[in-house]
């Protein structure tokens, strides 16, 4: 009998104006002790795969809170070895202690502003629980001042959705509930939003051990910009595509093809096409 794990692929495109500059992002994740275990390693992966995919042009910090919060990496810009800095951080993560959301943010918008007026700013809220210790509506106000929206992720179904999707609202950012299966493809869709892309197509599917998956894409000629992105648990998966003409594009071949690159990690990839 074939092993059948969830497979996530996600398309967005882009079109960046001369302007824009980039994103500065606080990613700001619950490490209570609610989260040992399971929850813990999917978030942790959805957070190393969030780093992956985020533009050259953004910047990020990584904050994770429990009784307080703590700045693990402060705002970098998505260089190499910073983007692997934000992904070892992320990966290192240990639960413990009770839920200080509150202080989360505060923590991410001291981050943020360190940065310029060139970026947009925005942060990423994960919690799995209940705000239960400190203060949180005041670090809210300070983001709703600045007009720096908060997407937020309730992960699990103890989550305290009314207060995350009030945070949200607060602040002109978009609440999203996710589970272990998913917390990826939540992000990834997250990213989309912050960086003014379109998600034009998103599926989840099961697959069979040796066998594949096929989907028929159709892209607009106005689209100059698209991210391919898939992520899976439990299993290997390679991801292929097929350009319209029938080149075929894969982890060995894509360098030789103009305008498009690819990255993986030990649960996800994706390709970036231009043109």
């Amino acid at each position: 009998v074939g092993l059948r794990n969830p497979s996530d692929f996600i398309l967005a495109n882009q079109e960046k104006s001369s302007s824009e500059t980039g994103t500065a992002i606080a990613v700001v994740m619950d490490r209570s002790g609610s989260m040992e275990g399971e929850k813990l390693v999917g978030a942790k992966r959805a957070a190393e795969s969030f780093f992956a995919g985020l533009d050259s042009s953004d910047s990020a910090a990584f904050i994770t809170f429990a009784n307080s919060a703590t700045t693990q990496v402060d705002l970098l810009e998505m260089t190499r070895a910073n983007r692997q800095q934000l992904q070892g951080s992320a990966i290192s993560t240990e639960a413990g202690g009770s839920t200080n959301i509150g202080d989360g943010l505060i923590h991410g918008f001291a981050q943020l502003s360190k940065e310029g007026t060139s970026k947009r700013k925005t942060a990423l809220l994960l919690s799995d629980g209940q705000h239960n210790t400190g203060e949180l509506w005041p670090a809210v106000d300070e983001f709703q001042k600045k007009s720096w929206p908060i997407y937020t992720v309730a992960y699990g179904t103890d989550a305290d959705q009314n207060t995350l999707a009030e945070i949200a609202r607060k602040t002109g950012g978009t609440f999203f509930p996710a589970g272990l299966t998913n917390l990826t493809q939540v992000y990834h869709k997250i990213n989309a939003h912050i960086n003014k892309q379109s998600v034009l197509f998103s599926y989840n599917d099961l697959i069979s051990q040796g066998k594949q998956l096929s989907y028929q894409v159709p892209i607009d000629p106005d689209i100059t910009f698209a991210t391919f992105f898939v992520d899976w648990q439990g299993s290997e998966v390679e991801f292929r595509l097929i350009t319209p003409d029938g080149k075929e594009i894969k982890p060995d071949t894509f360098s030789k093809i103009q305008g498009v690159t690819y990255q993986r990690g030990p649960t996800y990839c994706f390709y970036r096409v231009q043109n």
